[in-house]
């Protein structure tokens, strides 16, 4: 794994972390919703507000990036919170933030290593340079 992607898989770890924090104070539902909750908004606000557009035209210069499955594969990375965040605790305890700190990092270098954002990445833009 080199520099950049440790870089960017604490940074994915952060954004987590401090968006578990937010959740986790406005929501007073049950922690398995609120983790889902967690994913999904993850996922969902950075399509919004353009961080994976970002990150997809670092790699492969997109011009046009398509968000029609964004709501689905929000709901894709909320389940994946949940799988992560149960096997995770079996293993570190419910340290919550600490745990989705750590799983904004597993997420980011597992997808990383198995090509899953370059995969994503030419997906999405429908107008590569």
């Amino acid at each position: 794994m080199n520099l950049q992607i440790l870089l960017e898989s604490i940074l994915v770890g952060i954004y987590s972390m401090l968006l578990s924090i937010i959740v986790l104070q406005i929501f007073n539902f049950p922690l398995v919703f609120n983790i889902f909750i967690i994913g999904f908004l993850k996922h969902y606000i950075g399509g919004i507000v353009g961080l994976q557009h970002y990150y997809c035209s670092m790699s492969i210069k997109c011009n046009k990036f398509n968000l029609d499955y964004l709501i689905l594969e929000s709901i894709g990375e909320g389940f994946l919170f949940l799988m992560t965040y149960f096997i995770l605790s079996k293993f570190v305890g419910e340290r919550i933030y600490i745990n989705f700190f750590m799983i904004g990092i597993l997420l980011h270098v597992t997808f990383e290593e198995l090509n899953g954002h370059s995969l994503f990445c030419k997906t999405h833009c429908s107008e590569i340079v």
